[in-house]
């Protein structure tokens, strides 16, 4: 990968040489003024375009550390929501079983007073245990109702937390640009794995001097710059055709080179002016461009 930039930048270098070379060595008649300042706009917009790449993979990897940590954030809440439910299942049926258990010994205890009365035989001491019992269940059940109570007010303020935590605006909107970095990155990894495609062209021309008719326009040059899908794995055939379906320009280019791809029309040609559009023969696939209008 290394070596392959260094080609790059090597053939980068050569290229700009030779431009620098060609404008220097020609005359204002001969050839009319070198549009330098695209060709240096395209070179600028190529170092925007993979900065912009490497800001979005590194907010990319610190947006998903965030989610990662509300995400562990919302899972521990839901596991203490989960036990503290748990726990409030158990104290309830603790609860009731404390309920059955007094009431029990309630009615126990008024047979065996009912009991006693009757036969006027009653026993003062198991009389006292059945009263001393009754009064340890009825703590147990006090007990057990003010824990209930407490777990209850524990789940409310976890369910608050939870809620809070799902609606904020923050979270939501880092919710939203995941997704949004996880859709560029699907249609990255679709680009790749699917037949190569156009995503946008650019067809423009060097003027000569102005033709005596509006319907034509004088060409000494014609640029075009596809913007494909993913790098091409051979080389690419470019066609251009005028507004009349003539074809004006045909060559292959290696896809190592920059793809701006150049026409040289001699000292100039009246062609018709309107729309011109390009095809495009790369990896098998033959790709068509949009109409692009080119006037005097």
């Amino acid at each position: 990968m290394f070596n392959r930039s260094i080609k790059y930048l090597i053939l980068l270098c050569i290229n700009i040489i030779v431009l620098v070379v060609y404008y220097v060595n020609q005359t204002p008649s001969e050839e009319g003024i070198f549009d330098t300042q695209f060709v240096i706009n395209l070179l600028e917009e190529r170092d925007e375009l993979q900065e912009e790449l490497i800001d979005i993979q590194i907010q990319m990897r610190d947006n998903q550390r965030q989610v990662n940590i509300v995400e562990g954030v919302l899972e521990e809440t839901q596991r203490l929501l989960t036990d503290s439910t748990e726990n409030l299942r158990q104290c309830e049926v603790a609860r009731l079983d404390a309920i059955a258990l007094a009431n029990e010994q309630a009615a126990q205890l008024d047979a065996r007073v009912n009991t006693y009365a009757n036969n006027n035989a009653a026993s003062a001491s198991n009389c006292n245990a059945q009263s001393a019992k009754l009064r340890v269940a009825r703590q147990e059940l006090a007990s057990a109702t003010a824990q209930l109570d407490t777990l209850r007010a524990e789940k409310k303020e976890l369910e608050s937390l939870v809620e809070q935590t799902s609606d904020s605006p923050d979270t939501e909107q880092l919710i939203d640009e995941i997704e949004k970095l996880k859709a560029e990155n699907a249609q990255l990894k679709s680009d790749i794995e699917n037949p190569i495609y156009l995503k946008s062209v650019y067809i423009s021309g060097r003027k000569c001097e102005k033709p005596d008719f509006d319907e034509l326009v004088c060409l000494k040059e014609i640029m075009v710059r596809p913007k494909f899908s993913k790098a091409p794995t051979t080389n690419v055939m470019v066609r251009v055709y005028s507004p009349d379906d003539r074809l004006i320009a045909r060559s292959s280019f290696s896809s190592d080179r920059a793809q701006l791809y150049r026409f040289e029309l001699g000292r100039g040609r009246e062609l018709l002016a309107g729309e011109y559009y390009a095809t495009f023969e790369v990896e098998d696939e033959l790709l068509n461009s949009g109409p692009h209008l080119i006037k005097q």
